[in-house]
């Protein structure tokens, strides 16, 4: 296939804030929903003007904004102003000074590909491009290709991975001393060139379905992110507890471990507030269970660990193993919530558990059902659940994903995996935190998701997932950090210490004075690795990181104002985007 940029287009109707287009097969709109937010809609082959999207919040938007006709039509605001030119249709913005921004490249367009749909916008002159979300390298993206599609990497990935665990097809700009934004909401494979191919021209390209991008008018970063997260929702404010030090390991194997790391933590007067069980805690690795072997008395240990100051937090996969003895299949399988091949059969890979069938998150029955076995969880005193594995990460062949064929029922509304691949994790966190909230509602949830969208900052905090114990991780997490904080995702953290390979003492410190910092502090390592938690290496490096983590706790009224502002205004917390200015500050002074 070639790529056929839209034709003329002629206008089909007129509303408050909105105009219609038709452009041969295909239905163009562009909407003012704000004086500084706009949307364009391309819908091709008579496909319905349609919206929806995992990514948005539940807004009330009131579109409004004159429409003048004169070389084309301008959707005018008083803050900002859409130019449509219909013959051919390119639509550009511009500020209510007249700046031009986000202007469609004259002979490109917008357009289609085959089924993939195409945007090309002309570059500012000296434009440059922050954000994308969860990303390795730099802090700016001028001139870089951006994939979004999720995936688990493997092992000791470098700043040179394209696309990780997350995707968040959103991208804030500066151009003199300005601030832009834009977000193509599709949850197809994207793919971006932002002046990479030609230093005059962005392309944002989506794999299929329909062309939806919003532009932020800005003019300051502040106020993109205000929108931005407007848009697609913010945080809500977390317990306090979950801003304290937190340590895990793949796996902590038996009650009488987690006693002793307990012991360790309280003994050394190192402060923790939280403390992990990966999946070794589970019989079986099947999801909502215990080994009764391992943890006889789980109650009674999360109490035990509550009276000492300690919170547990217990993983959850979306791999259901196939047992027919197994309640949470057995259900699935009777109701019929689990994803198909294309032959109406359950769609089957192995993961941790064996042989596993996978719930379809897109339907509603599915999500509130998943919910609803935390009640397990809850009576046992869990405080927060981990969903892991849920780009979904398959096994056969090893670290890939679902086919992009596998059949999402949806509960009526059937898709092809391929066209809700990138939301699979946030609806497996979204399903978690509704039924924390339902089993629990007296209770601020906590749910950490290694995979999701843009949105994802409604249901739960982001850890970056398998990192290494290498400097350079170290290196990458500061602007990984800051990428995903100007993505709307204020609560997130890295692993402190890197989760693959071996730390060392020095490394381990610096990662502690670093990681102390982070929004999501907690200390994670896989199994087979030297052991890191803040004593392990001795003096005097368990001094440093008792002392920096110290530190962070009696700043925990600063950071929790952090949150606060975050959840009131998307503003990213502390995600090391503060701490050139008073987050390193106070640190230094505390």
């Amino acid at each position: 296939m070639s790529y056929a940029p839209v034709g003329d287009a002629t206008v089909v109707e007129r509303a408050d804030g909105r105009v219609r287009l038709r452009a041969g097969d295909a239905t163009v709109e562009v909407t003012a929903l704000a004086p500084d937010l706009f949307r364009v809609g391309y819908f091709r082959a008579g496909r319905p003007v349609d919206y929806t999207s995992e990514a948005l919040a539940d807004a009330d938007w009131r579109p409004a904004g004159e429409l003048r006709e004169s070389d084309g039509l301008e959707l005018a605001t008083g803050e900002a102003s859409a130019r449509i030119g219909l013959s051919p249709l390119r639509i550009g913005f511009a500020d209510a000074e007249g700046r031009p921004f986000a202007v469609d490249q004259a002979e490109l367009g917008m357009g289609a590909d085959g089924a993939a749909v195409r945007l090309h916008k002309a570059r500012g002159d000296g434009e440059r491009w922050f954000g994308c979300g969860e990303r390795t390298a730099g802090l700016e993206k001028t001139g870089s290709e951006q994939i979004f599609w999720n995936i688990d990497p493997p092992m000791g990935h470098s700043a040179a991975q394209l696309n990780i665990y997350t995707s968040i097809p959103f991208t804030l700009s500066l151009q003199d001393g300005r601030a832009r934004g834009l977000f193509v909401d599709n949850s197809h494979r994207q793919t971006w060139d932002l002046a990479k191919a030609d230093p005059g021209l962005a392309t944002y390209e989506a794999a299929g379905g329909d062309l939806v991008y919003y532009v932020f008018a800005g003019p300051t970063p502040r106020r993109v992110i205000e929108r931005y997260t407007e848009l697609t929702g913010r945080m809500a404010l977390p317990p306090l507890w979950a801003l304290g030090n937190q340590q895990s390991r793949w796996s902590y194997m038996s009650a009488e471990e987690v006693r002793g790391i307990a012991r360790g933590f309280r003994e050394r007067d190192i402060p923790c507030d939280v403390l992990y069980l990966d999946i070794d805690h589970m019989d079986g690795f099947r999801v909502f269970t215990w080994d009764r072997e391992r943890f006889p008395d789980p109650a009674g240990l999360i109490a035990e660990l509550r009276e000492q100051g300690f919170r547990v937090v217990v993983i959850t996969d979306p791999g259901v193993k196939i047992d027919e003895a197994y309640r949470l299949y057995a259900e699935g399988r009777e109701r019929g919530l689990f994803c198909l091949t294309h032959d109406g059969e359950e769609f089957h890979n192995v993961v941790w558990p064996g042989l596993c069938a996978f719930p379809d998150f897109t339907d509603p029955a599915a999500r509130e059902w998943w919910g609803d076995h935390h009640a397990g969880h809850v009576e046992d005193g869990v405080a927060g659940v981990w969903c892991d594995m849920n780009e979904p990460a398959l096994f056969v062949p090893l670290q890939s994903t679902m086919p992009e064929d596998v059949v999402r029922p949806g509960g009526g509304r059937a898709r092809e995996h391929a066209e809700v691949h990138n939301t699979y994790g946030s609806l497996m966190a979204r399903a978690a935190r509704d039924g924390l909230a339902r089993l629990a509602p007296d209770r601020r949830p906590l749910v950490i998701t290694r995979a999701g969208y843009a949105g994802l900052q409604r249901h739960a905090l982001q850890w970056t997932g398998d990192n290494s114990s290498w400097w350079e991780h170290l290196w990458m997490a500061m602007p990984q950090l800051q990428n995903m904080g100007l993505s709307g995702v204020a609560f997130c953290g890295v692993d402190v210490g890197g989760f693959f390979g071996d730390a060392n003492a020095e490394l381990l410190a610096r990662f502690t004075e670093f990681g102390v910092l982070q929004p999501y502090c907690r200390n994670h390592s896989a199994k087979g690795t030297v052991a890191q938690e803040p004593w392990a290496f001795g003096e005097p490096w368990e001094r440093i990181c008792r002392e920096m983590i110290g530190r962070r706790m009696r700043l925990l009224p600063y950071l929790y104002g952090l949150f606060e502002e975050a959840a009131r205004t998307g503003a990213p917390s502390s995600t090391c985007i503060r701490t050139g200015h008073s987050g390193i500050a106070a640190f230094a002074r505390a």
